[in-house]
């Protein structure tokens, strides 16, 4: 009689539970309390990704390039041009027409991240990533009065995916020196919004050979009374972030350690320890060197780097910023520098420090260690199991399960459909409760 009654009132919880759910979410409606938990699944302003595509004429060695760019919203990532498992890929197609062909498939301008979530392999694009593919343009054909057509198909997904959509492009003539910056949001002078630092970087020599080494360089400029945190090796203070630099995109070149030249100024920490920070300006320069088999061509280099900005009385959430460059490969050097472009990154800083492999950049680290981030089906249910166990275990749970026994005891006289109605309305009680719970989670983006 009492497992009857405790049924009952089970069943009876958990639908007033679902019933306050459901009238609140009518009432509220959760998903309209921020348009990144389920934005509209057609190409608004309110989508998750924006489509925008320019070409480029050539320009010396570089030759004309379809240019084809997505901006993702914070929270969201899009999946790579790779079909893997039941993902839906990334695609871009373009229309057949007079005056171009495209000679070969597109390249990202940096790769995505790969991902392990409960053993499902995914490579997914967030922030702003800007596809190029080289075109051949008909002779006598006038760029200025050309269109190229296409479609770009994605799929967006954050705590849920959306339908594949496929959105249409029309690519008109660019300026080659501002086809980055205009496309992709980036700026070769870089300032986060509501940011005292403001970056630049270049790489030089403008064009480098096989065998041969260049340098990478990455300077911060902060405000007066604002200062920035050394790189994770030389961080003391475990309360602020130290800024990380991660090479995402280095296909033909090898990275070498950094160096700086700038000294940290050390100061006694609030709460205790040092404080180890530099002031005005510093850069950061990476010697890279370049395979000695490889091929001409414009070859991209890309990375993100993460930082935090203080002062004596504030800090500053941590930021993270893309940079980019295209560095020509060909017989011989050519002197100058090749400015890098930044933009804004669609991860944040603690995602950057999930990725950042200590002591060099060696993207097959990197990856190794953005797959291995997540921890795998077997051994999130084992900890699930302990848990309940614990659970189980505690004083105010103990003693009940005897008592659950017994009533298991006593209903072993009935007749086995009343048993079974019994157990599956008591077990339907339980799930629903934690269904309730769960769906409420998602409801507020918990």
């Amino acid at each position: 009689m009492h497992a009857t009654r405790f049924a009952h009132f089970a069943v009876a919880a958990s639908l007033a539970i679902w019933l306050c759910a459901a009238t609140a979410k009518a009432q509220f409606d959760f998903d309209k309390l921020g348009e990144d938990l389920a934005p509209s699944s057609s190409p608004s302003a309110n989508a998750p990704v924006k489509v925008h595509a320019i070409f480029v004429t050539a320009n010396g060695n570089q030759p004309a390039r379809l240019l084809v760019t997505a901006e993702i919203k914070p929270k969201w990532h899009i999946n790579s041009q790779a079909k893997i498992g039941a993902n839906i890929p990334t695609r871009i197609e373009v229309a057949g027409g007079a005056g171009y062909k495209l000679k070969s498939g597109f390249t990202p301008n940096r790769p995505p991240e790969a991902h392990n979530e409960y053993d499902i392999q995914s490579e997914q694009h967030e922030g702003t990533v800007t596809w190029t593919a080289p075109i051949e343009l008909t002779a006598g054909v006038d760029p200025a009065m050309l269109t190229i057509e296409g479609t770009f198909t994605y799929q967006a997904c954050s705590t849920h995916c959306l339908e594949p959509e496929t959105i249409p492009f029309s690519a008109k003539l660019g300026e080659v020196a501002s086809a980055a910056e205009s496309l992709a949001g980036g700026k070769q002078i870089y300032r986060a919004e509501d940011s005292p630092v403001t970056l630049t970087g270049y790489v030089e020599p403008r064009t480098v050979a096989p065998g041969s080494k260049f340098k990478l360089v990455l300077t911060a400029e902060m405000d007066p009374d604002w200062h920035i945190y050394p790189l994770a090796d030389l961080h003391t203070n475990q309360f602020s972030k130290p800024t990380l630099i991660v090479l995402s995109h280095k296909g033909g070149f090898e990275a070498g350690s950094i160096k700086t030249d700038a000294t940290p100024k050390n100061e006694p920490a609030a709460t205790g320890g040092t404080d180890t920070y530099y002031e005005h300006r510093v850069s950061w320069t990476v010697e890279m060197t370049v395979h000695a088999d490889a091929k001409p061509g414009v070859h991209p280099l890309g990375g993100s780097i993460g930082y935090q900005t203080c002062k004596s009385s504030a800090c500053k959430g941590a930021i993270v910023a893309n940079f980019s460059v295209e560095v020509p490969i060909e017989a011989t050097e050519a002197a100058g520098r090749l400015p890098l472009v930044f933009q804004e990154a669609g991860k944040e800083y603690a995602d950057l420090a999930k990725v950042a492999a200590s002591g060099g950049f060696d993207e097959d680290k990197i990856r190794a260690l953005a797959s291995g981030s997540s921890q795998s089906l077997i051994l999130m249910l084992g900890a699930a199991l302990l848990g309940g166990l614990i659970l189980n275990a505690m004083p105010c749970v103990l003693p009940v399960i005897g008592l659950k026994i017994l009533g298991f005891v006593e209903q072993s006289h009935d007749h086995r459909s009343r048993v079974f109605l019994l157990n599956m309305w008591f077990s339907l009680g339980l799930i629903s409760v934690f269904l309730v719970l769960a769906s409420l989670a998602v409801f507020l983006g918990l």
